[in-house]
């Protein structure tokens, strides 16, 4: 059984299941009027911004961290 990369994911009104990667793993989320993203550990997880709101996620390996994205004037962070 692989090693699970924990990006747990929490709105800040309304909290979210948390986004479980295996080191290699990806998830794309569409975020529409995406205009910047951050990680707080790189180590985790690698972000990068796709074309139209598009963030790819990939495991990188066990651990938690958490990610903040900022679209149509709103920060979202995902812990």
């Amino acid at each position: 059984m692989l090693a699970s990369a924990l990006l747990a994911v929490a709105l800040m009104v309304t909290p979210l299941e948390p986004l479980r990667l295996t080191p290699g793993g990806q998830e794309v989320m569409r975020v529409p009027g995406l205009t910047r993203v951050a990680v707080g550990t790189d180590e985790i997880v690698d972000v990068k911004v796709l074309n139209n709101g598009e963030v790819l996620l990939v495991g990188k390996q066990k651990g938690r961290t958490n990610l903040t994205l900022w679209a149509n004037g709103r920060v979202t962070s995902r812990q």
